[in-house]
């Protein structure tokens, strides 16, 4: 680790105790061989840490835990939803999700079918079934042994 890193772990998390036994002993590996990173935590300790060791701890006095009590006590509460309207909420999100995605998978869908090809093939289709219905040509099939097979 580069020095950079080390003073940052030093202000954040080692003086606390907060590191894991790796980081740790990577740092104190860094403070015994870098002489400026052992002074920067020492100062550190000085500056940020002592004063605070050594610092009186006050209480408030008990009138104010009472303001706070009272003040927790006389909050409002929100009214009660119905179960149904907790669970109705994310059934509509979800269904709103699902009809933006099928929107936009129809809208940007791109086109397999050149423009005018699918009328023509409906036309062709439309114009054979026609034909075949006023000349009356039977239409079991259309020759294949698989389309025969789905056929009957």
């Amino acid at each position: 680790m580069n020095c950079a890193k080390i003073r940052e772990l030093l202000i954040t998390d080692y003086i606390d105790g907060e590191l894991g036994k790796e980081r740790r002993a990577a740092v104190a590996g860094h403070l015994r061989s870098c002489p400026g990173c052992a002074q920067f935590e020492r100062e550190l300790k000085e500056q940020a840490v002592l004063p605070f060791k050594s610092a009186e701890r006050k209480s408030p006095p008990d009138y104010v835990w009472g303001r706070i009590r009272t003040a927790i006590i006389n909050e409002p509460r929100p009214a009660a939803r119905p179960a149904f309207t907790r669970r109705l909420k994310p059934a509509l999100a979800l269904s709103a999700v699902a009809a933006l995605i099928l929107a936009v998978v129809i809208v940007a869908r791109p086109h397999r079918i050149p423009n005018g090809t699918l009328n023509i093939y409906l036309a062709e289709q439309a114009e054979f079934l026609a034909d075949s219905s006023l000349n009356g040509t039977n239409i079991s099939g259309f020759g294949t042994s698989i389309e025969e097979y789905f056929l009957s």
